[in-house]
């Protein structure tokens, strides 16, 4: 038995959070699970918005020059 929660925000389908064997998972788990799973799902699509914007300031979208150099990103690990 599988539970397949889908991961939405603002209507874009992130992906799917599955769990084996899920027989025996009571209907307040449930509902704890489909909340932990729409904050996964705001967390990752918070991390594609992240590495959109930093792609968006290095690179320039009409001609794909660099405005800057990426070694100058703070936010790099």
């Amino acid at each position: 038995n599988v539970l397949c929660l889908p991961m939405i925000v603002a209507g874009l389908v992130i992906g799917v959070f599955g769990i084996h064997d899920a027989a025996t998972i009571t209907g307040d788990e449930r509902s704890a699970l489909g909340a932990a799973t729409n904050l996964l799902a705001i967390a990752v699509r918070n991390v594609q918005l992240l590495l959109e914007t930093r792609a968006h300031s290095l690179r320039d979208d009409l001609n794909t020059f660099f405005h800057r150099s990426p070694g100058d990103d703070p936010l790099r690990a």
